[in-house]
């Protein structure tokens, strides 16, 4: 009872239903996975109620993954770096400032104490689960699945203009063959 009443918690929340768990947004996450190849989940936890919130990050914000020196397969940080528009309500412009920031992997728990890395803010209060398909284990992003399609979707395109060359030819021969 306890189990299901957290899961049903968790899926019934407004702001996991937008971003996860409704049809619709699972169905929006699938397509970015299969385009982009990775999909980075920010995990909330809150720090009272324990109750967990799902966001995510653009993949072309995550800048580098930061492993472990003797095993890159274990993330440790994610470094995001991103543009953002500020809105003054006083003179109604528009600025655009750059935030970089670097986020702690949601499997990586021995520096929960790092606060900094180098002049950007580690997130202390989020996580990332990084999802990656079409790729190595050892790579550090996936790829696309989109992408092992293309040299195919070429070779195609080039077969259809050969063979509408051809049936105008053909067409060229049979219209000379009625008028003579």
């Amino acid at each position: 009872e306890e189990v299901n009443r957290l899961i049903q918690g968790f899926i019934d929340d407004r702001q996991n239903r937008v971003e996860l768990t409704s049809h619709q947004a699972r169905i929006m996450k699938e397509t970015e996975l299969q385009v982009d190849g990775n999909l980075f989940l920010v995990l909330f936890v809150h720090p009272v109620t324990g109750s967990l919130r799902v966001s995510s990050i653009p993949f072309e914000e995550i800048e580098d993954i930061i492993t472990n020196p003797d095993n890159r397969k274990e993330a440790w940080f994610y470094k995001r770096s991103y543009t953002y528009e500020e809105f003054d309500l006083t003179t109604g412009q528009k600025t655009s400032k750059t935030a970089t920031m670097y986020y702690r992997d949601w499997d990586y728990q021995d520096l929960d104490n790092v606060q900094m890395i180098g002049t950007a803010p580690v997130i202390a209060d989020a996580a990332i689960y990084h999802i990656k398909v079409g790729g190595f284990s050892n790579w550090k992003f996936g790829v696309s699945e989109v992408y092992q399609s293309i040299d195919w979707a070429k070779a195609y395109t080039e077969f259809l203009s050969n063979f509408s060359s051809i049936v105008k030819a053909l067409s060229r021969y049979a219209w000379k063959q009625k008028t003579a």
